[in-house]
Formats: structure tokens, C-alpha cells, sequence
């Protein structure tokens, strides 16, 4: 059966019965990003997301960027998110769909990781944005093979922090496809402000960072596994341009 990556746009705009149709042609993979939005919702509209999974087969939780990240680095091998999921007890999904339901403090410690995990990629996310403003790299998101000497040589700059050569990882690789959204939403964010430094001291353009970095997860993840379901103009426009021969469900 083949995966399917779904983001919260397409969780909020389709019904129960729709995600349970889909669910029985594909795996639904949640990314922590979707399970991090989840989350952050009030009670009453976090157990209503959560009521649309089939109670029977739900969906199977994806491993965090940094694992596959890490795994991919450390193997040398390309590295598929879903490969990385592990056998794990489901029983927290009942209380999600209870709207009385509190989290535990070692539930509220995970959701501060996360959070602390997203606050590190946005330090990154603005040198690359800076980058951009100060016309240090040309990309053009319209093209994207001609993309592709950029992209390794940013690769190439992830040696500094980590002892492998990952010279070698291609356009089939995570760590490759993470890089390359990366500069796609540094693009896309880039040319919404003046400079750098209204970005890094206005919190509503924090905020889209922050909300951007979840975009991210989406995108590459649905790359890598090749099926996608959001409603997001932008991300359908990528995706498609993006995947190989990979399906994009909107409805």
C-alpha cells in the first residue's frame, strides 16, 4: 500500500468519511509537524481533527526531521521517512479525541522539544534568508534543475558540522531535498521584506517563520514518499514541480 503525507489545510477541510476513503488505499503519515499543529489547537477543535482518523487504522506517526537528518548523514544512505517509523503504542489517541483530556508534564516536555526543535532550524532558515537579501546566492525557484550546483554547494557547507563526506547524496537523497525547500521558502520569504532586520525583530514575521518551518516538513517529506494531500496553493505548486510523477489530493 503506498503513503500518503496529509498537513493540517487538508485534515481541517475534509471530512471524517474522506479521510477514512483514503485510509484504505493509503498508509496516512503524520508528520510531527502535523501532530505539533494538532496539538497546539484548543481542546474541543484538537479532539475533532482527531476524530476524523478511522478508530481502527488511524495513521502512523513519522520520525522528526532530525532523525532522518542524522540517519541519512550517518549512513550515507538515502533515507525515506517512513523507514524510520517505529512500532509505537497508539492508546494516546483516545485521550486526544477526549476534549478534557491534559497532558502529562513528559507530554509537555515533548511539545517544548519540538518547539525548541523549530526555534534551531529558524537561526538557519534566516542566514539563508539573509543570504538571499544580500544577493549572495541567485535562485530561481521557476527552474529548478538549474538549482542544482546551489544545492550541493550548501550540502557541501554541512561538512563543517558533521565528519561524513555527503558530497555524494543526489536530488534522490532527504538531505538534498531538505535543502532545496529550504531555499525555496528563503526565496519566497525573502521578497516579502526590505531587509533582514525587520524580519528578525518583528514577531509577526518570526511567526511566519516559525509557521514556514512546518511547511517545510510537509513538502519534503511528501517528496520523499511521493503522495501528498494538503490544500495549500503554494505547496500544491511545489510539490507538483518537485515530485517525480508523485500525486498531489486536494479535494
Amino acid at each position: 500500500m503506498k503513503n500518503l503525507v496529509i498537513d493540517k489545510s487538508f485534515l481541517q477541510g475534509v471530512s471524517k468519511k474522506r479521510i477514512c476513503e483514503l485510509s484504505q488505499s493509503y498508509n496516512i503519515l503524520m508528520p510531527r509537524s502535523l501532530f505539533f499543529e494538532l496539538l497546539k489547537q484548543t481542546p474541543i477543535e484538537r479532539a475533532k481533527l482527531f476524530k476524523k482518523f478511522d478508530i481502527q487504522k488511524k495513521y502512523q506517526l513519522l520520525p522528526t526531521f532530525g532523525e532522518i537528518f542524522s540517519q541519512e548523514l550517518k549512513s550515507g544512505n538515502k533515507i525515506i521517512p517512513s523507514d524510520l517509523i517505529k512500532s509505537r503504542s497508539y492508546s494516546i489517541h483516545e485521550n486526544l479525541c477526549d476534549d478534557n483530556f491534559k497532558f502529562t508534564e513528559e507530554q509537555n516536555d515533548g511539545i517544548q522539544q519540538l518547539k525548541e526543535d523549530i526555534n534551531l532550524l529558524s537561526v538557519l532558515f534566516l542566514n539563508v534568508i539573509e543570504d538571499f537579501m544580500e544577493g549572495k546566492i541567485d535562485f530561481n525557484e521557476k527552474d529548478i534543475d538549474k538549482n542544482e550546483k546551489l544545492v550541493k554547494l550548501y550540502i557541501t557547507k554541512l561538512n563543517q558540522y558533521y565528519k561524513n563526506n555527503i558530497n555524494k547524496f543526489d536530488s534522490s537523497s532527504f538531505v538534498y531535498n531538505w535543502t532545496l525547500v529550504l531555499h525555496l521558502f528563503a526565496k519566497d520569504l525573502s521578497i516579502r521584506y526590505e531587509n533582514i532586520n525587520i524580519i528578525r525583530e518583528s514577531e509577526n514575521a518570526k511567526e511566519k517563520i516559525r509557521h514556514d518551518i512546518l511547511d517545510m516538513e510537509y513538502l519534503v517529506f511528501s517528496i520523499m514518499e511521493n503522495n501528498f494531500a494538503t490544500k495549500e496553493r503554494k505547496l500544491i505548486d511545489w510539490f507538483n514541480q518537485l515530485s517525480k510523477n508523485g500525486t498531489c489530493i486536494v479535494d
